[in-house]
């Protein structure tokens, strides 16, 4: 996915040290551990197809992507966990004239935010009735799996991804336990400006988080209108959320996601940071669609 000349740029961005050195020892170079990396969530492959295709026993294999997936959580937590205010603030006014230009509606409009259900296989340690079983299925889905909140920029990066939470929180229990509410009022401080992000009917509306019009039998042709216009502008996060799994296949295979055997929650924000990397080295959906090229590389990281 990624081109080999810019393998360097990228392992320089994500800290990746020249000769890696995992705890038991393994030392490998930097750049072919975070191919081994990438290889492992590109697709759902075992580590006995990965050991003939890099020539290294699957306990070596076993060893690099855990100590890759250990490193790139830290950064992965660090820039996606809460997004920087000082560093998106700055940035909030262009994104909201670009998505005005685009058809909304609204004024002010900065960014996108929406819920992710990410599947898993079902956890059998507790049995069938047990708590973990009531925690992570989701009725709504049908099905097993933990949930993450997304904030989308204009040029297609998530700004933040929180979470993991269990199967049956709602996003409006998302929004208030991630934080969110207290950032982007800073970013309206900072600003002097009035801007809010815009989110599905599952959010309730406030000053800073603005939602469509409910569905109901009194709706107005301008409401309806109004929805139209906007639904044709947030569904670029859904867009956004299809490339991280398009890219990181591992993460959308359900039967290989276990519980108490992968670190489900980490692969899926270490596959959020590597796919917004991708983006600043190569475009998206979302950044053509609002004719918003994302920043660099270097700038980003």
């Amino acid at each position: 996915r990624f081109a080999r000349s810019d393998i360097p740029r990228l392992v320089k961005a994500l800290r990746i040290p020249r000769i890696f050195r995992c705890p038991n020892g393994t030392v490998v170079d930097g750049e072919e551990a975070l191919l081994i990396f990438c290889y492992r969530l590109s697709y759902g492959c075992r580590l006995v197809a990965m050991s003939m295709f890099f020539n290294r026993s699957q306990g070596a294999l076993s060893e690099i992507i855990t100590a890759v997936g250990c490193h790139l959580e830290q950064i992965a937590v660090q820039k996606l966990a809460r997004f920087d205010v000082r560093k998106w603030a700055k940035h909030a006014t262009t994104f909201a004239r670009t998505i005005r230009a685009r058809g909304a509606p609204l004024r002010g409009c900065w960014g996108f935010i929406d819920g992710k259900f990410v599947s898993i296989a079902r956890p059998s340690r507790d049995g069938y009735r047990g708590p973990l079983q009531r925690a992570f299925y989701s009725g709504y889905k049908h099905g097993h799996g933990i949930q993450f909140q997304g904030f989308l920029a204009p040029n297609g990066l998530f700004i933040e991804m929180s979470g993991p939470y269990a199967a049956v929180t709602n996003d409006q229990s998302m929004f208030h336990r991630s934080q969110l509410y207290d950032r982007l009022c800073e970013v309206i401080v900072r600003l002097n400006k009035y801007v809010y992000a815009f989110g599905d009917c599952g959010y309730q509306g406030l000053h800073v988080l603005l939602v469509p019009y409910s569905n109901t039998p009194t709706m107005t042709l301008r409401q309806k209108r109004f929805n139209r216009k906007m639904s044709r502008v947030r569904v670029s996060i859904e867009w956004s959320f299809g490339k991280i799994t398009q890219l990181f296949a591992f993460c959308d295979y359900k039967k290989n996601m276990k519980l108490h055997k992968q670190p489900v929650g980490s692969y899926w924000l270490i596959a959020t940071l590597l796919t917004n990397c991708h983006s600043c080295l190569y475009g998206n959906q979302t950044a053509d669609f609002f004719d918003m090229p994302p920043p660099s590389l270097e700038y980003y990281m």
